[in-house]
């Protein structure tokens, strides 16, 4: 554990031992509550030990970030070689999601109603996203990595995109497939991407990268565009078609697109109308991963 923060303690063995404690619980309320959310009131809670006691060790909130950061890539030079190393076959074995898209619709006026319907996969198997289910109702993930089962095995990550439209009973990443460790299609009344551009196409095992590339860059971004009117009714659908704009050496411009109603059905199929108009078709867009990707551009 690095020691270049400042610590008025100066017996490295109690500097260790507390600021174990004290990083230990900043990873926990940090995953949990995010950064900014979590007070320094709050670690020393959780790790049981004073307010003042944390600052005989840290000078600031920015000290505890800065060894969580090092406990972690540590942790990760630790463990990941020999993991790896233990693998008959590292990359059919090796999950990585470099950093990608997590947009979720803003239902931040809901508090406490569950958006997963009772018979999803998220109600019934992820109790720990509950009350509310808002990070796993609906999303826009994707970006590009390798991910353990892949059906198409390919030297270099792939770029995909993909959306979970129902609480992770299915996904989407191009029109008529699944997210790509998958070898079945989707059936007809799961279909949710429009292919867009005449240029390039969204293959079903997610599009590859030109060679060997190796620091690049890629760019990347989802726009919700008003390709259609809202429709009233049964369910009611709003007009936010949800579009992957590409930037590469070789292709700039929109792709895809997922079709409002791939959002919006949701609510008739398990007769729950609290979540008309909840959906990624009519709300505004919360990103919960921030990402800069530095990976290969040329397809």
């Amino acid at each position: 554990m690095s020691l270049t923060v400042k610590s008025k303690v100066e017996v490295p063995e109690l500097i260790e031992k507390r600021r174990g404690q004290i990083i230990s619980a900043a990873i926990e309320l940090f995953g949990k509550n995010g950064y900014h959310s979590t007070t320094i009131r709050d670690i020393a809670k959780r790790a049981e030990v004073s307010i003042g006691t944390i600052y005989q060790y840290v000078s600031d909130k920015e000290d505890v970030l800065f060894l969580t950061l090092i406990e972690v890539l540590d942790d990760y030079q630790r463990h990941v070689p020999a993991a790896i190393a233990s693998a008959s076959e590292p990359l059919a074995r090796f999950q990585v999601g470099l950093p990608g898209t997590w947009i979720i619709p803003d239902n931040s006026d809901n508090k406490d109603t569950p958006l997963a319907p009772v018979g999803t996969y998220a109600r019934d198997h992820m109790p720990e996203r509950g009350p509310t289910y808002e990070t796993v109702f609906q999303t826009v993930e994707g970006g590009q990595g390798y991910w353990a089962g892949v059906h198409f095995r390919y030297g270099p990550p792939k770029f995909s995109m993909n959306a979970t439209p129902q609480c992770y009973d299915y996904e989407i990443a191009s029109p008529g497939w699944p997210f790509f460790s998958s070898p079945q299609a989707l059936p007809d009344n799961r279909l949710g991407i429009a292919q867009l551009s005449n240029r390039l196409l969204i293959p079903p095992d997610g599009l590859p990268f030109q060679g060997n590339p190796s620091g690049q860059f890629l760019g990347k971004a989802y726009m919700a565009l008003p390709f259609t009117d809202p429709v009233t009714g049964d369910p009611p659908t709003g007009d936010q078609s949800w579009t992957c704009f590409l930037s590469t050496a070789n292709f700039k411009g929109p792709v895809a697109f997922y079709i409002p109603e791939t959002w919006s059905k949701i609510g008739k199929l398990f007769n729950y109308p609290f979540i008309y108009g909840r959906g990624l078709d009519a709300r505004e867009g919360d990103l919960r991963r921030p990402h800069v990707d530095r990976q290969p551009r040329r397809w």
